[in-house]
């Protein structure tokens, strides 16, 4: 468990919430939206910092609610408010824009805080819907760590697997099955990564191995002292004729990032640093408990 009242932004927190990327997507039902972005954080495949995988609880014990306002981007004008149980846990999260709420979520956990089920309660989209956006089953090594979890996001099924530890190394495997409805077809893709972890247990560098295309993807990172995320650079193999293009926030292949901290070490605004320039993406409020 992470130390009460600090909030670090390490690499899973990063990727997990995605410093206003889901803002973009109201395009459709919110339920179809985080569906997307559930199999997209599959896809990349985040990680624990501290050595677990998946585990989708951003602990913060002591605190009661957490507000977070977006800037840059289309992420401007929103805001959310995360409420927290007794463990840290975020069990209810308020996604809106201005005055008007867009959508609310729950969720619920397992005993070692791993999430069990992520519910929507409310969509702008469809505010008489309640939906199950996504199930996860669990297994556990003797220590506590996920050995296998399978992820049910509508109709499609992930599986990851952890296949190999060696020294400060660590390989999973992710079997996707994607089922297209509409084609009545169903695809099996098989990932592979690969986590080198530095001296701290905090992950220096990320391998993905896309069997089916024959492409790599290299993550790497660098952290401030106190663990938080510094920078991450990208590499990919082949290198692909198409840029990848990043929405919703300012951001690149190679960026960093800056904070701000209050009296209690938890993080009161957030930068990022692309190409040279830097810009505030979101500044937050906490209640005690």
């Amino acid at each position: 468990m992470r130390n009460a009242y600090i909030q670090k932004r390490t690499v899973n927190a990063l990727i997990l919430k995605g410093n206003g990327l889901n803002w973009c997507w109201y395009i459709t039902t919110l339920s179809e939206i985080m569906r997307k972005y559930y199999i997209i954080v599959l896809s990349l495949f985040y990680f624990d910092s501290f050595g677990q995988i998946f585990n989708r609880t951003e602990v913060m014990p002591g605190i009661k609610t957490m507000k977070t306002k977006q800037f840059n981007g289309c992420g401007v004008g929103y805001w959310n408010l995360k409420y927290y149980d007794q463990k840290g846990r975020m069990i209810l999260e308020e996604l809106n824009r201005e005055n008007t709420l867009l959508g609310k979520h729950a969720f619920a956990y397992d005993e070692w805080n791993n999430e069990l089920y992520f519910i929507s309660l409310y969509d702008i989209n469809n505010p008489g819907v309640i939906d199950t956006v996504s199930t996860n089953e669990y297994k556990y090594d003797q220590n506590g760590k996920i050995i296998k979890e399978i992820s049910v996001i509508g109709t499609n099924t992930y599986t990851t697997e952890r296949i190999d530890i060696s020294g400060n190394e660590t390989t999973y495997r992710l079997i996707s099955k994607i089922i297209w409805q509409h084609r009545d077809t169903i695809n099996f893709d098989t990932t592979y990564f690969k986590l080198v972890y530095n001296v701290n247990h905090l992950i220096e560098k990320q391998i993905k191995e896309d069997i089916e295309n024959g492409i790599f993807e290299i993550k790497e990172f660098q952290y401030y002292n106190d663990g938080n995320l510094k920078r991450r650079k990208v590499t990919r193999v082949p290198e692909p004729e198409i840029h990848s293009i990043y929405v919703g926030w300012p951001g690149s292949d190679d960026m960093g990032w800056e904070y701000k901290f209050d009296q209690n070490k938890r993080i009161k605004k957030l930068f990022s640093l692309v190409d040279g320039k830097k810009y505030k993406l979101e500044k937050y409020e906490y209640e005690e408990w």
